[in-house]
């Protein structure tokens, strides 16, 4: 079991035990309010009334010991006339379970503060008319007039006007757990400001209105408008907020707001604002330090399929990292982990907006916007200061085509509007394992761009086995025209015929290796493929890699690179072709200050029954192992696979145009080696270097024989002194390593060693 499931269990039997303890303890008024105080009455044998309470003009303040609501009982506030906002808070030091109904017999909007935490049990429902804000804050605060404390209970002061803030004074700020459907009604807000927030199975619904979860750890005030609109000052520390168990936020066409330190969803859980009916929608937007979805959990704003108005798209700010990971562990039917915005009906996708230091996709998890019909689809904006990793795909649960279980950023049309264009701006992308970056149509509408910026480097490596082990799935950055693809509740498949998307990459280094690509393409008669454009500062490596555009019958489009260096290995094609029909083959350029190209690493534009796109290499360094300028430029490109050589080929009913540097003064200037390149005999000298003897200078010692070497030594012997020993056996001769390079008296360098 993971570590996360065992916190999560854990924290589970802790509420069952809260909740067991406190099976008897009801709702009890305390004495802070005096003769204003609250009172309980009984309606029937399961519901009671609150009545009673401190009226301050349209506000009406209530103050509990405790308040408890058991399992299969009701507790509804009285709503006297004129009353628009009633205030209940929980002085006594322990948590609220609310395990049944909690409701008001009017319109007023409720406030529930505990600022020792509070449960919504399962089967807890609101049953309201108004807004519904619940909150662990110490105070709420009323402008200039002063606080509704539950830490500091007072009769409160003449409170007449709209609450402007949820102060909290305490570390930690105690947490709010809900595992109740909590809905109000339409347009209205529902409001949960903790502490920690654990949304456990439970729900948060608001439909056409406004849901916010905030988790706040620190101390601080959070602002409150009168329309239930909550403002968190950016230097508050931030409390967790989960969603699991399938949790679940909803607002149609309404808005979600979340504001936590870390915010996970797993287990299937969704946050959604999916328009049914003809109201645009509002945007999502998320701020966190860290935002994991996880294990099939989904972001969605979405205009659904009957809907006329327009999604409003997501806009995450994460100050350190995203991570969209996995999919649903139901063998049946697997879905993705998701962030997405998108168009099934005839109003527009509001796309995704994604602010973050690092942005991780794994195990099939993806970020997505598409569009059906006529209608637009939204763009993709991720800004990560750091890193972009996509890795891995999904394992096959469910999932009847390989490439939807790859880890991906993508953008889609499969009707009449154009697809939205994906732009990443960051300094390190990596994309390895099968996952891939990709904008395609299926429709008459025109495919989306890919725009990518990395200030250090894009990484594209490897592939991912599937089902045919001739068709491994492969990472990869693609902007295509689709074949035939069948939808859900379509009648027929979808056949892409508008244009392929452009790709667009600038980046410091690029790699590209083990069967990845960066491709166009254009599968059917009447779409063009989209061009592709690569501009490197530094050195464009491809290793078993491929670079290309293909169309079937229509134009190819164009390869433009430009690079300090470019290293094509192991099988590295740069091609664009047309199968079929007359379109043109599309044009390659490569600019560089050198090319170099091994192991059959081709370069190649083709059209099959049109006229051959023109390759032009600026460079004064090209080198093609094995590579001759006569005998390939019209032969057929299927022939040149596998050949061992580099090929340039621009071949079709009219063949195009090759321009290479002129290599005359290289191939003039090769000569044959000879078979013993060099004599090894002749790299062993028998001499050495003896320094030039500089003339010296005279010391003359006069006296008696010796010298000591200090004062106090002994004299020294002038006549030399030793042992006898027996003659050592003769040697080889030892071949001495040279010091250093010499210069000799008529200025050459030499390699050797001084004379001892």
């Amino acid at each position: 079991m993971k570590p996360q499931n065992l916190v999560i269990l854990a924290f589970l039997l802790l509420i069952e035990s809260l909740i067991s303890a406190n099976t008897q303890a009801q709702v009890i008024p305390d004495q802070t309010l005096g003769n204003e105080k609250s009172s309980v009455n009984p309606i029937d044998t399961l519901n009671d009334r609150i009545d009673g309470g401190a009226r301050r003009g349209g506000n009406l303040f209530h103050s509990f010991q405790e308040f408890n609501i058991k399992e299969g009982k009701g507790v509804l506030f009285a709503n006297p006339q004129g009353v628009m906002n009633i205030f209940t808070r929980v002085t006594g030091g322990n948590p609220s379970q609310i395990l049944g109904k909690l409701g008001v017999n009017g319109q007023s909007n409720l406030f529930l503060l505990n600022p020792y935490g509070i449960i919504f049990g399962k089967n807890a429902k609101l049953d309201i008319n108004g807004s519904f804000l619940t909150t662990s804050a110490n105070s709420i605060k009323f402008g200039d007039q002063g606080f509704f404390s539950a830490t500091n209970p007072e009769t409160p002061p003449l409170l007449t006007i709209q609450p402007d803030a949820l102060v909290f004074t305490q570390q930690p700020s105690a947490t709010i757990v809900n595992q109740a459907s909590l809905k109000v009604p339409n347009q209205k807000s529902l409001l949960i400001v903790g502490g920690e927030i654990k949304m456990m199975g439970g729900s948060a619904i608001a439909l056409d209105g406004r849901v916010e979860l905030v988790g706040i750890l620190d101390l601080g005030t959070i602002g409150l408008d009168e329309k239930f609109h909550l403002s968190v000052p950016n230097e508050i520390q931030l409390a967790n907020i989960t969603l699991t168990q399938k949790a679940k936020v909803d607002t149609a066409s309404g808005t979600v707001i979340l504001a936590g330190q870390k915010i996970t969803l797993t287990d299937s859980s969704t946050i959604a604002a999916d328009i049914q009916d003809n109201k645009n929608g509002q945007r999502m937007i998320i701020n966190a330090s860290h935002l994991s979805i996880q294990d099939g959990s989904q972001i969605t704003s979405t205009a659904k399929e009957k809907s006329q108005g327009n999604s409003g798209g997501i806009t995450v700010n994460v100050t350190e990292r995203v991570e969209v990971i996995g999919s649903s562990k139901n063998e049946q039917d697997s879905k993705p982990s998701k962030l997405s915005s998108d168009a099934q009906g005839e109003g527009s996708a509001g796309g995704l907006i994604i602010n973050t230091r690092h942005l991780s996709l794994e195990d099939g998890g993806k970020i997505t916007s598409s569009t059906i019909k006529r209608s637009d689809g939204g763009s993709i904006l991720i800004n990560a200061s750091e890193t972009v990793e996509l890795i891995g795909v999904a394992s096959q649960r469910g999932r009847a085509n390989d490439r939807d279980r790859a880890s991906a950023i993508s953008v889609q049309t499969r009707g009449e509007g154009k697809a939205g264009d994906i732009t990443i701006n960051t300094q390190r992308l990596e994309i390895q394992e099968g996952a891939e970056i990709v904008a395609s149509t299926f429709g008459t509408g025109d495919g989306g761009d890919i725009i990518i910026n990395a200030s250090d480097l894009i990484y594209l490596d490897g592939t991912v086995s599937n089902n045919n082990p001739n068709n491994p799935i492969r990472s990869r950055i693609v902007a295509e025209t689709g074949q035939e693809l069948k939808v859900n509740d379509l009648p027929d498949p979808l056949i892409g015929t508008g244009n392929g998307g452009n790709i667009s990459i600038d980046s410091q280094n690029l790699t590209i290796q083990n069967s990845a690509e960066i491709s166009t393409s254009s599968s059917q008669e009447t779409g063009n493929a989209g061009n592709l454009t690569i501009r490197v500062q530094n050195t464009l490596q491809s290793n078993n890699g491929t670079i290309s555009t293909l169309a079937n019958e229509a134009s190819g489009g164009i390869i433009t690179i430009s690079a300090k260096d470019i290293r094509l290995r192991g099988n590295s094609d740069l091609r664009t072709s047309v199968a079929s029909g007359a379109g043109g083959g599309g044009d390659i350029t490569l600019t560089a200050d050198s090319i170099l190209a091994f192991n059959d690493s081709d370069i190649i534009a083709s059209a099959k029954d049109g006229i051959g796109g023109n390759i032009t290499l600026n460079t004064p360094i090209f080198f093609g192992n094995g590579y001759q300028a006569t005998d390939q430029m019209n032969q057929n490109p299927d022939n040149l696979n596998n050949n061992d050589r580099v090929d340039l080929n621009a071949s079709g009913a009219v063949s195009g145009v090759i321009n290479v540097p002129d290599l005359t003064f290289i191939q003039n200037s090769l000569f044959e080696f000879p078979e013993t390149l060099i004599n090894t005999e002749n790299l062993i000298a028998s001499s050495c270097v003896v320094p030039n003897q500089q003339q010296t200078g005279t010391f003359i010692l006069t006296g008696p024989d010796g010298l000591p070497t200090r004062p106090n030594h002994n004299l020294t012997s002038p006549y030399p002194t030793g042992t006898i020993e027996t003659i050592p056996e003769p040697s080889p001769p030892k071949i001495d390593e040279p010091q250093g390079f010499y210069r000799l008296n008529d200025g050459k360098m030499v390699l050797s060693r001084k004379c001892f």
